[in-house]
């Protein structure tokens, strides 16, 4: 099987509503409005966010189909509320633009940092960002295209992103030139997810629930920021559950990371290099709940010692420092 075939053709569909739904502006800010002030009335709505009754309209039409808001006919003048859905995508808004505030050349602007986002979700949804972090492309690898991109069209978006902060080329091991993403851009990861779970927690018509392989790349792509508080030299499994309806898919999916003086130092797929020291499982909602909400309790943790289990946990406690970061 060649390296090109591991990845997915179809779009990833996890977390794309949500990134939908929340790069649009005019409906972040109604959004806000009625969690601060509704409910409200659609003519209301226009005179507090300066729009035209008809864009309010439209945006109102389309949140209420997403089931982000809902309308009163108690008066003659219907009122929108915002739902709880509503509330949870804000929050998760919350960690978007904590991301692009951290940009390394410094805060973005709000439009140009929500462009950012939306780039980086189209780029997680045709599979580039996956393509990047199980490949470690070359070069000449990009020169061969992509499932989805001709090879002009992939030189161009790569070069884009480099421009933008979020890929880089680096020198490898072997001596070769390989594009990763960014530690900025890794860390985006950590907003999809949450959004991912959004969908998984309030099902918004449109949505799609996560993956066993959208949780690999996730965790491939998460993990080489992580630093650890002690200088432990260790290998650790970490393996993602699906549930027990049909999913299509994979069953389970493991990654594996190698630390070194409290570095990541490599990542991969599948069987580790060598017996792991620390291991740890769970579902799709109990990674999330480590990770986002800094709760282990629902994930199995283990080791070959202490100082193995140990190491796990300290590899969790890394990744949830990440989603604090961002305002988890």
């Amino acid at each position: 099987m060649s390296s090109l075939e591991i990845i997915r053709h179809a779009p990833i569909l996890s977390a794309a509503r949500g990134v939908g739904l929340l790069c649009d502006g005019l409906g972040r800010a109604l959004l806000h409005e009625l969690l601060a002030h509704g409910p409200l009335t659609r003519i209301s709505l226009a005179a507090r966010l300066h729009a035209g009754p008809t864009r309010v309209y439209e945006c109102l039409k389309a949140f209420a189909a997403a089931e982000l808001i809902e309308a009163s006919t108690a008066t003659r003048a219907p009122r929108h509320g915002i739902t709880a859905s509503g509330r949870a995508l804000l929050a998760v808004a919350t960690r978007v633009e904590a991301w692009f505030g951290r940009h390394p050349g410094g805060p973005l602007e709000d439009s140009v940092g929500w462009r950012a986002f939306g780039d980086l979700g189209e780029a997680w949804r045709t599979a580039l960002v996956e393509w990047i972090v199980r490949l470690g492309p070359t070069e000449s690898d990009a020169a061969r295209g992509l499932p989805g991109y001709a090879p002009q069209r992939l030189a161009e978006l790569l070069s884009a992103r480099q421009e933008a902060g979020m890929v880089e080329l680096y020198c490898a091991r072997d001596g070769t030139l390989r594009y990763r993403l960014t530690q900025w851009a890794a860390q985006a990861i950590l907003p999809l997810a949450a959004l991912a779970r959004w969908e998984d927690r309030f099902h918004p018509p449109g949505g799609a629930s996560i993956a066993v392989e959208d949780a690999v790349v996730g965790l491939l792509a998460i993990l080489p920021p992580v630093r650890l508080g002690s200088k432990r030299d260790a290998l650790c499994t970490l393996t993602a559950e699906a549930g027990q309806g049909p999913t299509g898919g994979r069953r389970t999916g493991t990654v594996w990371a190698r630390m070194r003086r409290g570095r990541v130092v490599g990542v991969g797929e599948g069987a580790p290099p060598r017996p792991a020291d620390g291991w740890v499982s769970g579902s799709f909602e109990a990674w999330m709940t480590a990770v986002l909400d800094g709760s282990r309790r629902a994930l199995r943790l283990d080791g070959r010692d202490p100082a193995g289990t140990a190491t796990v946990t300290e590899l969790l406690d890394g990744l949830h420092a990440q989603a604090l970061d961002l305002g988890g």
